[in-house]
């Protein structure tokens, strides 16, 4: 937990930092498990698509959130990804915590 908690803490001082790290689409590209659309960018269907619980997360003194690289390079993880991850990290954390007091429970049990 001590270690979840740690990375938890370092990806939300770094987040501006990390969300700055730009890398080439060839190798962004070779990540992913399915082919990109870089073609078509974002097709008009995309647009029209209904999106369920969507909302945009809003940051405190409105600083700005979107990083741009030059041309050719992409994102290496966004700020919504590094959010997401972070929740990842949470669950993770109180999943853990439910399953070891379980075992306890069932341990002493027997």
């Amino acid at each position: 937990l001590m270690v979840l908690g740690f990375i938890s803490l370092l990806l939300t001082f770094f987040q501006v930092y990390i969300a700055k790290i730009c890398i080439p689409y060839k190798a962004a590209d070779s990540m992913l498990p399915c082919p990109s659309k870089r073609n078509s960018e974002k097709s008009s269907t995309e647009e029209h698509r209904r999106r369920l619980l969507w909302n945009d997360r809003r940051f405190l003194a409105g600083g700005s959130t979107t990083t741009s690289c030059k041309e050719g390079y992409d994102q290496l993880i966004t700020v919504d990804g590094l959010h997401q991850l972070h929740i990842f990290i949470f669950f993770l954390a109180v999943f853990h915590v439910a399953y070891s007091a379980a075992t306890m429970m069932l341990g002493r049990l027997k």
